[in-house]
């Protein structure tokens, strides 16, 4: 359709040029009047000769608009299935995140006498390690006592210098650290408990 289109244009053009170089030679005279009207049908003929082939060659405008509207459709469905997979990947990420929380919780309070206070995961978003968990922090408390005892924090950086500021028995805290690691499958190294 676009290749008709542009053909038709190339025609028109060629056409105009044409004429305006027959008229530059034409000498101003009488017969300059006939020869305009001659040229001006020619001009309308070949404006009009796709219209003609068109409705020769019965071509089918209906088809012709379906199939349009088909690929129009089609790419919006496209358009629209992505934004839902997108939608979809976001909503399970953040059910993933919160099952998680919920699990970290139920584990550490059922095995330990501790409660949890507040906990922030952050997961990794990229494809090749989707899910996986950068940084844990959790606070808890002994069941009996009000003053937090315990903090966790799972990154990158192997510095333990804080761990020792709080007077929290290492033996716990190494239970907590080993439990996580074999749990949630991260380095003991990535795991720092305060």
């Amino acid at each position: 359709m676009i290749e008709i289109l542009k053909i038709w244009i190339i025609n028109i053009i060629t056409i105009i040029v044409f004429i305006s170089f027959i008229e530059i030679l034409m000498p101003n005279s009488k017969m300059k009047k006939y020869l305009n009207l001659v040229l001006g049908f020619i001009v309308m003929l070949v404006i009009l000769n796709p219209l003609i082939n068109i409705i020769n060659s019965k071509v089918d405008l209906e088809d012709e608009f379906y199939k349009i509207s088909r690929d129009l459709k089609k790419e919006e469905y496209v358009f629209v299935s992505n934004n839902i997979e997108n939608k979809q990947k976001q909503q399970l990420i953040s059910l993933y995140e919160d099952r998680l929380k919920t699990d970290v919780v139920n584990r550490i309070e059922s095995k330990y006498d501790v409660n949890v206070l507040e906990i922030d995961i952050n997961l990794e978003k990229s494809e090749e390690n989707l899910g996986e968990i950068k940084k844990l922090k959790l606070s808890v408390i002994e069941k009996e006592k009000v003053m937090p005892i315990v903090k966790i924090d799972i990154f990158k950086d192997e510095n333990d210098e804080e761990s020792e500021k709080h007077g929290v028995d290492m033996e716990l805290k190494e239970k907590i650290r080993k439990d996580i690691s074999n749990i949630y499958n991260v380095k003991n190294t990535r795991i720092i408990v305060n």
